[in-house]
């Protein structure tokens, strides 16, 4: 047994043989011996469709042995946004809302969020600008240390009382009185 009459050469998925058959005169025997299939030789792969912030992406893979055009492919997760700090666009004020936005730092994309700024709310401060008295209202000015915003209110005087006490005799009554001394 001595001479190799033929090949099949394996490929990626299907075995191969590798037969040698005997050279003396009448003798038909033969070896045929198996090659087991090759497998696939994929390379690194080469991203076919980039992933962005909301989309799956694609990397494709080939396989490299001659005359073999099988291909697969793998998801490449999408990245998800990349927000950043975000930026007051409108400012809040004492009695609006406010915005803050949010852009995303991935390279192409345009998505934005935006987040409500509760309005803050006045911030008053209260001045006397006129004393009540019994006879006539005072009033206090309200004014916002925010915005500047003001409004007045009128407040009742009250009266400054002094009690005097006449203690009852036998021939007269007693009595208490109030008397203001302001008015």
């Amino acid at each position: 047994v001595d001479e190799c009459t033929g090949t099949q050469n394996s490929t990626c998925v299907a075995d191969g043989v590798f037969t040698v058959k005997c050279k003396n005169d009448g003798c038909n025997h033969k070896v045929v011996t198996p090659i087991p299939a090759l497998g696939h030789a994929m390379n690194d792969g080469v991203v076919t469709t980039p992933a962005t912030c909301e989309t799956d992406g694609v990397k494709t893979y080939k396989c490299q042995r001659t005359n073999c055009f099988h291909t697969t492919t793998e998801v490449i997760p999408a990245t998800g946004h990349n927000m950043d700090e975000g930026t007051v666009t409108l400012a809040a004020t004492c009695e609006a809302d406010g915005v803050k936005t949010y852009k995303c730092l991935n390279s192409g994309c345009k998505h934005t969020t935006e987040e409500v700024i509760p309005a803050i709310g006045h911030n008053y401060e209260a001045v006397v600008i006129k004393t009540a008295t019994c006879r006539e209202d005072g009033k206090i000015k309200f004014t916002c240390s925010n915005c500047g915003d003001s409004y007045v209110e009128a407040f009742k005087g009250e009266h400054a009382l002094s009690t005097t006490k006449v203690q009852p005799t036998c021939e007269k009554e007693g009595k208490i009185t109030f008397e203001c001394s302001v008015c």
